[in-house]
């Protein structure tokens, strides 16, 4: 499996970073999120999440709790 699966994208989805080391969880989140009209970026490897998050910030938008 790639590590990143999902590099595509689209002003009309809203970009959200998945990230696990489980490929079946990032599967079943992608496509919930797809389902729901999100554009799921994913990755098993943590240390490209952050390499592609600190190349491509801009395509993301700040959530916080």
């Amino acid at each position: 499996m790639k590590d990143c699966c999902t590099l595509q994208y689209s002003e009309n989805r809203i970009n959200i970073l998945v990230v696990d080391d489980d490929p079946d969880i990032v599967s079943i989140l992608k496509l919930g999120l797809i389902r729901q009209g999100f554009n799921p970026v994913t990755f098993t490897d943590p240390n490209l999440a952050l390499e592609h998050f600190g190349s491509n910030h801009k395509n993301y938008g700040d959530l916080r709790y």
